[in-house]
């Protein structure tokens, strides 16, 4: 076996050769066209924007609460129905109301980020 000597004199002097790095290409110019400040690299996406972001700011659970709760009650109540009837209406009814109500409330909210064209 070959002792550490010997390693360290055939080896050192092959490590010790090191390529150059090249320079760094010259950085391409930032882009303002869509408001904000986004790359031009051809390799890198930009991220989309959020412009419409409408939190628990614009959405009122209580408002959404009472209609998932109300319209099936009052279906069941007209018709003369009880708790089991509240229930089946409120199965057929509770995607048409969110689908409605998130429509509705997406409408009326503001835009997050003015910035986005």
């Amino acid at each position: 076996m070959a002792s550490k000597d010997e390693y360290k004199s055939e080896y050192s002097e092959e490590l010790t050769n090191f390529i150059e790095t090249p320079a760094a290409p010259p950085t391409a110019p930032e882009s303002t066209q869509f408001g904000v400040r986004s790359t031009a690299y051809p390799a890198i996406k930009n991220a989309p924007l959020p412009a419409d972001a409408a939190g628990s700011e614009s959405f009122n659970n209580y408002v959404l609460f009472a209609l998932l709760g109300g319209i099936p009650g009052y279906m069941a109540y007209k018709i003369g129905g009880g708790f089991k009837t509240w229930i089946f209406f409120a199965i057929l009814t509770a995607i048409p109301i969110l689908m409605a109500f998130w429509t509705i409330a997406s409408g009326y909210t503001p835009r997050k980020n003015e910035k986005a064209r």
